[in-house]
Order: structure tokens, then C-alpha cells, then sequence
């Protein structure tokens, strides 16, 4: 994979690509800084943690406006360098606001105790704006990295259209970066969280982005002296190209197939890490093992879907493993592996690492399909679109979990009706597949089979 893109791609490209979605992976280096500053600083339950964090996604479900900006909106005559490098700079300042605020002491809520006693207290306002302040900030940051994002994606579907033979290798090698990334951030993350304190977790995950930026220079972006449509006509052109069946179909069963069935991720996380006195550090070692099957899955991916083999049979598939592999929490929960004797900290690497391992196989036909369907002289907006889909569909999944925990009670030290979640998530995965056939196309006739 690696021999054929260094032959028919730039080392510029290839450079700004990897620096890009290594930096993306690497936030796994502050993911268990994360879950402590809200979980200890700001004091949030499960539900609310959710709820915050699918809210500062949203940015990534409107990538298309990133797109639309760097199609028909050049600065200084470039498309895509420019918006690298504002993106560098933004996720820099990002990370550093971030900082700032995991400086401050943590203060306990005011009560009757704390107001009688003198100690310093803080009231339920001032928690919740402090609160706010930092969704505003990772919000911030999520546009940083979704913009980045939208820029490589777009330069990656222009390439891939001018060169179909590298089309799987040059998504592949995306993944690949952003596991590498994952690795490196999930190993040392673990490594350093006791020695650098949340503060300086935040601080020193800067780095990627700012080194991104920095990559971004070397990119040779050609000037467009031609007229260019503008923002809004850009937009009435995208609602147009959506309207078509053949993109509209497919994106409607991929929203579907994600944003039906809840998802409990933080509930599950607190489940583990109280009920059954899982380390956060162990779960960082779980994040590390689940980066390698990362890498492993997008190698496999490459190799087990071309395109050739029918896209409804590979989605099908997918969304049937996708909900087989949730059955692992449920066992989880339920306790059914100390049954046959699996220790929980095995149970969780091994039914982590084949949940990643299915999702990453699973959405190499979505990438495919929306890399093949990117419109011309508008890839960045269409493929940016295709994933803004995907994302809008997690965070409504996301947000939909928070809700459906809270109507079952399912909060700090009740967890009685966390399986019975899981249960109703699984079988609501199976639900999309009886659409495939009527909402995917089986094969794209791409312009060079046309020509053929």
C-alpha cells in the first residue's frame, strides 16, 4: 500500500495527510485527562458528561460549511493551505484556553457544611458557566480538527478521483495515520497522566496540532484565477446534488444505521470504572490495544472491500457485526464471562478490540462509496457532507443515550437497567438492514468505467 501511493503521490501530500489525522488520534492522549476533569472537576454524572460532549461534536456534523468555504472561497487564490493552517492555529489556542481552565482549583459545590465552615465554595451558577466555558472551548477545538479534516478529505477524493487505482490505499493510509496517532497518544497518555496532572496533559496535546499547522506550509496548493461560484449558489448547488436519489439514499441508511440505536458510552465508562473497580489506567492500556486493531482494521479493510464485491452485501454485513459485537456488553454487565471463568480486564481488551476491529471494517465501504460519489469541483463539500452525516447520526445516537439512560434511571451507583439499555441498542441496530437493498446502490459506475 505504502510503495504504491510514495510512487503516484507527493511527499508533501502524503506528509500533511499523516501529520493531520495523527493529530486527531492523538487526543486519546487527554481522553482519560478528560474524563477527569469532568467527572472530578466539574463534578457531572454519566448522563450529563453525553449530553455535553455529543453538543460540542456538532461541528463535525457541519463539515459541509467547512467544505463549501474551502471550495469557492479561496484565500489569496488557495483552497486548501490556507484553511490548514487557520485550523493549526485555532486547535493551538484551543488546547491552550483548555488548559487555563484545568488550572483552576476545583472547589466543592456550596452547602450548609461549607457555607458554616468557611470553606471556599462554588455556587451552582458559577459551576454551570465554568461548565459552558469549557464545552464552549473543546467545541472550538472540534471545529479546528473537523476543518482540518474537511481540507484533507477533500485534497484525499480529488487525488483519489484523478487516480482511482490509489482510492483504497490513500483512506487506508488516512486510518492508519490517525491510529498511529491513537497509539502513541493512548500509550503515553497513560504514561504521564500522574506526572503532569491534568493541566499539563491538555498543555502538551498542542503539539500535534501545532506541528500540523507546520506541515501545512509545505503544501503545494495551486492558485485558482478562475471565477468561482459563490458561498450561497455553493450551497443551493450542494441541497441540489442531495437531492439526487443516488446520494441521498445511501446517506439516509448510514444516518439511520447509526443515529436509531442509543449509545451508552459514558454510562458503560462509569459502570466499569465503579462497579467494577476498573483503573482508568487499565482503560487507557484498553485505548492503546484498541489503536492497533485501529491499524489492523484499516489494512483488513483495504483488503476485504474494493468496491467489487457489491456495496449492500459489505454494508449489510457491517451493521449486522456492528450490533453482535454490542452483545459483548451485554455480558459484561450481566457478568456472564466470570461464568466461564474470563477475568473483566481480559474480557474488556478482547470485546473492545473486536468492537473496534467490526467498526473499522464496516465503514471502509462507507468511505469508499463517499469518495466515489464526490461531485467534481465540489469533492470537498459532497465527501464532507457524506461524513457530516455520519457524525450528525453519532451525536443524535449520543444524545438519544443520555435521555433513554436518564428515563430508566440509570445514573452514579444504578446501573440495575444498564443491560436492558444495551439490549434495546442491539436490537435497533438490526433495524436498518431491512432497508438496504432499497436505499444502497450495489456498484457505482464510476467516469472512468464509463469511458472504458
Amino acid at each position: 500500500m505504502l510503495s504504491k501511493l510514495v510512487e503516484k503521490v507527493e511527499w508533501p501530500f502524503l506528509t500533511v495527510l499523516f501529520a493531520v489525522y495523527f493529530a486527531q488520534g492523538f487526543r486519546s492522549f487527554s481522553s482519560l485527562a478528560m474524563q477527569h476533569f469532568f467527572k472530578s472537576h466539574l463534578e457531572l454524572g454519566p448522563a450529563e458528561i453525553q449530553a455535553w460532549l455529543s453538543l460540542a461534536a456538532i461541528p463535525w456534523s457541519i463539515k459541509p460549511l467547512y467544505g463549501i468555504a474551502s471550495d469557492c472561497l479561496p484565500i489569496r487564490g488557495q483552497h486548501r493551505k490556507p484553511y490548514l493552517i487557520i485550523g493549526g492555529i485555532l486547535a493551538v489556542a484551543a488546547w491552550l484556553l483548555l488548559y487555563r481552565e484545568a488550572g483552576v482549583s476545583a472547589l466543592p459545590l456550596c452547602n450548609s457544611t461549607t457555607t458554616e465552615s468557611d470553606i471556599p465554595c462554588e455556587n451552582e451558577s458559577a459551576r454551570r458557566l465554568r461548565t459552558i466555558t469549557v464545552v464552549v472551548i473543546i467545541t472550538c477545538m472540534n471545529i479546528a480538527m473537523a476543518l482540518s479534516d474537511v481540507v484533507v478529505d477533500a485534497m484525499v477524493a480529488k487525488k483519489s478521483k484523478g487516480d482511482e487505482s490509489i482510492d483504497a490505499s490513500l483512506q487506508s493510509f488516512s486510518w492508519g495515520s490517525m491510529a498511529i496517532g491513537g497509539l502513541a497518544g493512548s500509550s503515553l497518555g497513560g504514561f504521564f497522566f500522574e506526572s503532569l496532572g491534568i493541566p499539563g496533559m491538555f498543555f502538551f496535546s498542542l503539539i500535534p496540532s501545532l506541528v500540523a499547522g507546520i506541515c501545512s506550509l509545505l503544501l503545494s496548493d495551486e492558485k485558482n484565477e478562475k471565477e468561482l461560484p459563490g458561498f450561497l449558489t455553493q450551497l443551493s448547488n450542494l441541497r441540489n446534488i442531495f437531492c439526487q436519489s443516488k446520494l441521498l439514499k445511501p446517506a439516509l441508511f448510514r444516518f439511520a444505521s447509526i443515529a436509531i440505536a442509543p449509545s451508552f458510552g459514558q454510562l458503560t465508562y462509569f459502570y466499569v470504572t465503579e462497579e467494577l473497580n476498573i483503573s482508568n489506567e487499565f482503560l487507557s492500556l484498553g485505548t492503546f490495544v484498541m489503536w492497533i486493531v485501529m491499524l489492523i482494521g484499516s489494512v483488513l479493510s483495504e483488503r476485504t472491500f474494493s468496491g467489487k464485491e457489491g456495496f449492500i452485501r459489505a454494508f449489510v454485513l457491517g451493521q449486522v457485526g456492528v450490533a453482535l459485537a454490542n452483545l459483548s456488553s451485554i455480558i459484561l454487565i450481566l457478568r456472564w464471562n466470570t461464568y466461564v471463568g474470563i477475568p473483566d480486564r481480559a474480557f474488556i481488551l478482547a470485546s473492545d478490540g473486536l468492537d473496534t476491529l467490526i467498526f473499522r471494517i464496516s465503514l471502509g465501504p462507507f468511505l469508499l462509496l463517499a469518495s466515489q460519489l464526490s461531485e467534481d469541483n465540489m469533492e470537498g463539500t459532497t465527501f464532507a457532507s457524506f461524513m457530516s452525516v455520519n457524525n450528525l447520526a453519532s451525536q443524535v445516537s449520543g444524545l438519544s443515550g443520555a435521555y433513554v439512560g436518564s428515563a430508566l434511571g440509570i445514573q452514579r451507583g444504578q446501573y440495575e437497567n444498564l443491560w436492558l439499555a444495551q439490549v434495546l441498542r442491539c436490537v435497533l441496530l438490526l433495524i436498518p438492514v431491512a432497508f438496504a437493498s432499497y436505499l444502497l446502490p450495489d456498484r457505482i459506475e464510476t467516469k472512468s468505467k464509463k469511458e472504458d
